[in-house]
């Protein structure tokens, strides 16, 4: 998947996302985890500006305070991952 270092986050999820084999209910899953959680952190991010920590820092949010229930609470681990 070749991506040029100035493509976005969110274009390069896009992409691979994109070009993924796997069942319909899936993919519509993973597009959804991207667009609510990927995409407001660090989608707008030049993909060669993003460093571990970046992704270090989105895990621990979306750990912590991840759910967009209303409820509050995190993202299970296996979600996160």
């Amino acid at each position: 998947l070749p991506a040029d270092r100035l493509s976005t986050v969110a274009q390069v999820c896009a992409r691979v996302l994109q070009l993924m084999n796997v069942a319909a209910t899936t993919k519509a899953r993973y597009e959804s985890l991207v667009e609510h959680h990927i995409v407001p952190h660090i989608g707008r991010e030049r993909i060669e500006d993003v460093r571990p920590d970046h992704v270090q820092l989105l895990y621990r949010k979306l750990l912590e305070s991840g759910k967009r229930t209303g409820r509050g609470g995190g993202l299970s681990p296996q979600t996160v991952k």
